[in-house]
C-alpha cells in the first residue's frame, strides 16, 4: 500500500482566499503533518476557513503550519 504524502508545499501558488477557501476541506482530512502556505495571499476569509477547518477537526496530525505574506487584518487573527 503506498504511504500518504506527509508534507505539502503549496508556497508561492498564487491560491488566493478562493484558492484556500476551496483546499481547506481537503488540508483537514488529509494526514499532512506539514503544511507550506506562504505567499499566497489568502486573505482573511481564506486564513479563516483554513483555521476552523483545523480546529474542528479530530483527526489532525499537523505539526508545521507555514504561512508567510498572507495578507491579513489584525481582526482576522482570533477566530472568535
Amino acid at each position: 500500500m503506498p504511504l500518504a504524502p506527509q508534507q505539502l508545499d503549496l508556497s508561492w501558488n498564487k491560491l488566493g482566499s478562493a484558492g484556500a477557501e476551496v483546499l481547506a476541506p481537503a488540508l483537514v482530512k488529509a494526514e499532512l503533518t506539514s503544511i507550506d502556505l506562504s505567499g499566497n495571499n489568502e486573505g482573511d476569509e481564506g486564513m479563516r476557513a483554513l483555521g476552523e477547518g483545523l480546529l474542528a477537526s479530530t483527526s489532525s496530525k499537523l505539526i508545521s503550519l507555514k504561512c508567510s505574506k498572507l495578507n491579513l487584518n489584525a481582526e482576522a487573527i482570533s477566530l472568535d
